[in-house]
């Protein structure tokens, strides 16, 4: 088992890439207490229109998701800059989002960005201080008409990961 400063700076990068995931899946199942934990009280974050606290941004981003019929996020290619209790990252994303557009009706919307973050380790804890989201590609088509049978995911606190977060045993 490593000790000493390599494995310290391996833990950090490896919650910080927790943290990552954590946003993804909050952002994914519109799971308001899991997106709040990722972010400091004092967090700012730029993305898309949005310019502001991170505690507004969960707000806009709640309503906004109000919208969707499905999203789902990837994250890749997360290079971790660390400098002491601070670290600077860039994280790739990918995200396809089925929505309900005021103007086009309902549209498929597939971006691809990267974070550009600014993470904190406070009481040795890892959260974003900083955001900015930078856009990449865009591309909207419309989607197949109708819900698939096989669309089962959801919003918490019934999507079954939930379920299975608690489920004992195999």
């Amino acid at each position: 088992m490593p000790t000493g400063p390599d494995a310290q700076g391996l833990a950090d990068r490896v919650a910080i890439r927790a943290c990552l995931a954590r946003y993804h899946r909050a952002v994914d199942r519109a799971d308001e207490a899991l997106l709040r934990s990722v972010y400091w009280p004092d967090a700012t974050e730029r993305h898309a229109s949005f310019d502001g606290t991170a505690d507004a941004f969960v707000e806009w981003g709640l309503k906004l998701r109000d919208s969707f019929e499905a999203c789902a996020h990837q994250i890749s290619n997360v290079m971790i800059d660390l400098r002491g209790d601070q670290a600077v990252t860039e994280a790739l994303f990918t995200s396809l989002q089925r929505r309900r557009d005021p103007e086009a009706g309902l549209v498929v919307d597939h971006l691809c960005g990267r974070y550009l973050d600014l993470f904190e380790a406070r009481n040795g804890e890892w959260r974003i201080a900083r955001r900015l989201v930078v856009y990449d590609w865009f591309e909207r088509r419309v989607p197949t008409p109708g819900r698939s049978p096989l669309l089962n995911g959801g919003r918490f606190p019934d999507d079954p990961l939930y379920a299975h977060l608690t489920r004992q045993g195999p």
